[in-house]
């Protein structure tokens, strides 16, 4: 099962095996709101996205109950850097677990991965 859902402007997609490691690392911590989502500027490709738990309460942010049993909350400038992103888990070396992000906005990723370029970022101005 995937679960999508629409907060204002934005779709996202939570694969079954992201909303079994988020659920996962929301149980380990009771003092959790939800799950927060956006992206920061970082590495030679400009973004990186940034999933955490949220602790404190923030009226800027976008909540949306999607049907995973959690709360997600969105930072209000990511929105057009978030839509149509689906969100995976991939096992690495070692059984260690990863959020993955599949994301047809992006026009490229640096060669770690570790940062993306986004569509409306990559045309200089």
């Amino acid at each position: 099962m995937i679960s999508k859902f629409s907060p204002n402007q934005i779709t996202l997609t939570f694969t079954d095996g992201a909303i079994k490691h988020l659920q996962g690392s929301l149980s380990k911590d009771p003092t959790a709101l939800g799950v927060f989502m956006g992206t920061r500027k970082a590495g030679c490709s400009g973004y990186a996205y940034v999933t955490e738990l949220l602790h404190t309460p923030n009226d800027a942010l976008i909540k949306a109950q999607a049907n995973t049993a959690f709360a997600v909350y969105i930072a209000p400038e990511s929105v057009g850097y978030l839509n149509d992103l689906t969100v995976d888990v991939e096992q690495k070396t070692l059984g260690q677990k990863t959020l993955v992000y599949r994301n047809p906005n992006e026009a490229a990723r640096c060669g770690c991965g570790e940062s993306f370029m986004p569509k409306n970022k990559a045309v200089k101005e």
